[in-house]
């Protein structure tokens, strides 16, 4: 079988619904704005983002320990989708 991926267009789409807030109030929205996060993330594990606290986030950057291997990371916020991601959580 051919390798399954999300191009750049599918990524926009899923960005865009979360930007116009399209069913904000259902567990998709959640789960696509964690899947989103974990790609602009370097990879970030889905497990470890599900497990991230506001604590963790400091100056732009998150420090976590990777719960697969127990590796300290610390990943830099700089997307402005990232920043809107974190705001749509927080309020």
């Amino acid at each position: 079988k051919p390798p399954r991926h999300l191009g750049k267009k599918e990524i926009h789409m899923l960005e865009e619904m979360l930007i116009y807030g399209f069913g904000r109030d259902n567990l998709h929205y959640t789960s696509i704005a964690m899947f989103l996060f974990s790609t602009f993330s370097f990879g970030m594990r889905f497990g470890d983002v599900v497990t991230l606290k506001w604590s963790t986030i400091k100056d732009l950057h998150i420090g976590y320990n990777m719960r697969k291997t127990q590796h300290a990371l610390v990943v830099k916020l700089t997307s402005t989708v990232k920043l809107n991601l974190l705001k749509t959580f927080k309020s």
